[in-house]
């Protein structure tokens, strides 16, 4: 079952008044498609009303000979306490007569109309058939919001679900390059399971902000997904993110590279890389663009490899350490979701010189000896051996993963 992005209960209704309510009242027109729309603010006291109206709106209805139709709205705000006094709703509606050219009133509340009030509302618009009198009470802002949760985005973000939050971080990543706080993604991940549905790039924006707060290891955002997600989000990573990559600075720019390499590792160890290949495009295309992707995890999962088979050394002992350090966690990425969090993270980047020892043999199975090299470091990444490299890489990861008893 999909759940609301809107969370109706969450939004501050009590406080929403005067000119909270009128802004409200405007974006969800804006979001209904009015086309032409004027906040009349003004007056006394606080986004007080123009001669009884808050808000004018112009919408184009489409009629069934292909044409369209111009209805006139006007809209009033009454923010109160409690129930809306009768006399009010009978002074706007009144007010309307001089107006011939006026299609529809709303009047809304953040609260509820009396049943009196509604009772007049139906006796005046049987004498009056213009204009069409609606009252939107609490209720009926509660459903315009869940139908409409762009504005609940803009004004209300606390009353958001925690996947309507997640695909407002997707956006804000994607459009700024502004990553998940640490705070925000562990909440996301205490939350994963209210989450059913999220878009490739919400997912993505995820990934990026766990990594960039040292928190891959402990939140597996793929293992979430099935297949046919991972797939998705495989094709959306690897085709759109050559730009967000060459505009990431400094440890985002370190953390969006090291999510790509998430994303297609969890590919390979559980998609063939046929598959892949069709989902990145021409792997044989030199300018195909996602080849930036496989550059990443050629890079990325040699290290880990070579740190795990022990047949290379880096160039100091605290390199080493920090490679052996890495590697406590990394397999988590491919097995279940855990509710474990580290107490401190730290995200690290070593440049450290690497030396392939000669005599230690390789836990994959690969073909090693005094003259032939670990194909991981040996092969060049060149465009008529990206299918190559893909086979070479999840050779080895279904290796490692599988020796480390990680299930999928």
């Amino acid at each position: 079952m999909t759940r609301p992005l809107v969370i109706p209960s969450n939004i501050p209704w009590d406080t929403l008044k005067r000119v909270d309510l009128e802004e409200c009242l405007y974006w969800l027109l804006a979001e209904m498609g009015a086309e032409e729309l004027e906040w009349r603010r003004g007056g006394k006291g606080h986004g007080a009303s123009d001669q009884g109206r808050d808000i004018e709106a112009v919408f184009a209805r489409p009629t069934p000979d292909g044409e369209s139709e111009r209805q006139h709205w006007w809209v009033e705000a009454k923010g109160r306490g409690q129930t809306v006094e009768p006399s009010a709703v009978k002074e706007s509606v009144l007010n309307t007569q001089a107006r011939k050219d006026l299609d529809i009133l709303i009047i809304a509340t953040n609260t509820q109309f009396s049943n009196p009030t509604k009772d007049w509302i139906h006796e005046w618009q049987e004498e009056h058939p213009r204009p069409k009198v609606r009252l939107w009470e609490r209720q009926h802002l509660e459903k315009l919001l869940i139908t409409y949760p762009s504005v609940a985005v803009r004004l209300f973000e606390d009353a958001l679900s925690a996947q309507a939050k997640a695909e407002v971080a997707g956006l804000r990543f994607w459009s700024h390059l502004h990553a998940p706080s640490k705070s925000s993604v562990q909440e996301f991940w205490r939350m994963r399971k209210d989450m059913n549905k999220l878009t490739e790039r919400a997912w993505f924006a995820l990934i990026v902000g766990s990594t960039l707060h040292g928190l891959l290891d402990y939140h597996p955002w793929l293992a979430l997904v099935d297949d046919q997600t991972l797939q998705q989000v495989l094709s959306v990573t690897a085709k759109e993110t050559s730009y967000v990559q060459a505009q990431a600075e400094g440890m985002l720019g370190l953390a969006v590279g090291t999510a790509l390499a998430y994303v297609m590792m969890t590919a390979l160890f559980r998609l063939e890389v046929e598959t892949i290949c069709r989902l990145i495009g021409d792997v044989d295309d030199p300018a195909n663009l996602s080849m930036h992707i496989i550059w990443e995890t050629g890079w990325q999962f040699r290290s880990i490899c070579g740190s795990w088979c022990g047949r290379f050394k880096w160039g100091s002992s605290s390199s080493s350490s920090t490679q052996r350090s890495c590697l406590a966690g990394f397999w988590a990425r491919f097995g279940p979701p855990t509710d474990e969090e580290p107490e401190e993270t730290v995200i690290t980047h070593s440049t450290a010189t690497v030396t392939e020892l000669p005599d230690v043999p390789c836990k994959v199975g690969f073909q090693v000896d005094g003259e032939n090299n670990c194909p991981l470091w040996s092969t060049r990444l060149a465009s008529d051996t990206y299918r190559e490299t893909l086979l070479l890489l999840q050779k080895a990861l279904r290796k490692a993963v599988a020796s480390h008893e990680v299930s999928g």
